[in-house]
């Protein structure tokens, strides 16, 4: 066969398949536009109302605390030579919690050391006057009442100078020779459980006193008696009142609710994050064994109205036309009619129906734009 008879056969089997492809291509393109021409619209779903319990709640964040949690704060400024107590420590009323070193205030020092040097020029100087008064009231020269008067004098000076000397001595170690007592050891005023210790050995402290609240040494707290420190927004504080019930919703407790009660509502608010909030305390009930540390942040559920068993859809399927709800119900394959509701109380997913529609009603899924308010 010749070269020119090979490349016209191949040229006749390459015009051939083009052909074919282009004869494919054709068909599929048809048979595209007559299945798109068969498609019967769009499709919706669909979701029936259902017999739900219904709970409205107001929610607050916050954590559980103490009651009562005290900080010990020391008598006399100084630094910390001992402390006997760490966090975690069960302790009793009354029980050492450090020792403190004086560290004495230079002008208090310098005052009590001027006082007793008087004081000891008074004593000296009304010891010589009853001496002499004496001599003189031997021979007859001073009357009895004088002496005595005399002899009181040297008495007052004498408790001058103890008073003074015991002032030096509380300057300088804190403590009093007659009362036993010494400031220079911090004890607990209540008991309960060492929650912090906020200070070292070898730190300074500084005494609470009228124009400064002082160091804290420890922080005590009785924890067996706990409460929910949180705050609800105002939109829900007119709806609750002292005494409601709470569930409390321990974040770091997975699976266990605990009940409260509801004890206070702040009268005044307080903006926070550009909101108006409410403190709210709720003590916490039985813990079923649970340990709680103080400082768990929680949740509060606070019920404002329950309905049970009653009809309910979910939220979604609502539309709204001038803030009137209404949904589309089905009354034939994709034939849908608008039916208005008369609504009772939501739980934010679920919402209660009165009236509009019956159990079985199937409820068109509106679309986003549908969704949008007219």
């Amino acid at each position: 066969m010749s070269a020119a008879r090979r490349r016209s056969r191949f040229g006749g089997v390459a015009t051939a398949m083009v052909v074919v492809l282009l004869a494919a291509a054709l068909v599929a393109t048809l048979g595209f536009l007559y299945l798109k021409s068969k498609d019967d619209g769009p499709t919706y779903r669909t979701d029936e109302p259902k017999i739900a319990d219904i709970v409205k709640k107001a929610v607050a964040t916050g954590s559980i605390v103490p009651r009562r949690e005290v900080q010990i704060k020391p008598r006399v400024s100084g630094i910390v030579r001992k402390l006997h107590v760490q966090p975690g420590d069960v302790i009793e009323a009354d029980a050492l919690i450090a020792e403190i070193q004086i560290v004495p205030d230079m002008a208090a020092l310098t005052r009590a050391e001027a006082n007793v040097r008087q004081a000891n020029i008074a004593l000296k100087h009304a010891k010589l006057e009853l001496e002499r008064s004496t001599r003189l009231g031997d021979k007859g020269l001073v009357s009895a009442r004088e002496l005595s008067e005399m002899k009181l004098a040297a008495d007052l000076r004498r408790a001058e100078l103890a008073s003074a000397s015991e002032e030096l001595k509380v300057v300088r170690e804190g403590a009093a020779r007659q009362s036993g007592t010494s400031n220079t050891m911090v004890r607990s005023t209540v008991a309960g459980t060492v929650l912090e210790v906020p200070v070292e050995e070898g730190g300074s402290v500084i005494e609470s006193n009228t124009f400064n609240e002082g160091t804290t040494i420890a922080s005590v707290a009785d924890m067996g008696d706990m409460i929910f420190l949180g705050r609800v927004d105002e939109a829900d504080v007119d709806k609750i009142r002292t005494g409601m019930d709470v569930v409390i919703k321990i974040g770091a407790i997975d699976g266990h609710d605990f009940s409260g009660k509801l004890e206070y509502i702040a009268p005044k608010g307080a903006t926070i994050e550009g909101a108006i909030q409410f403190e709210i305390k709720a003590a916490l009930g039985s813990t079923d064994g649970q340990v709680i540390r103080a400082g768990y942040s929680a949740n509060a559920e606070i019920v404002l109205e329950r309905r049970d068993k009653v009809l309910a859809i979910e939220e979604s399927l609502l539309q709204f036309e001038k803030d009137k709800p209404y949904v589309e119900v089905e009354v034939g394959p994709g034939q849908f009619e608008r039916r208005d509701l008369e609504l009772g109380i939501s739980d934010g997913i679920n919402i209660e129906v009165k009236a509009g529609v019956d159990e079985g009603t199937k409820i068109k899924k509106p679309t986003p734009d549908e969704k949008k308010p007219s």
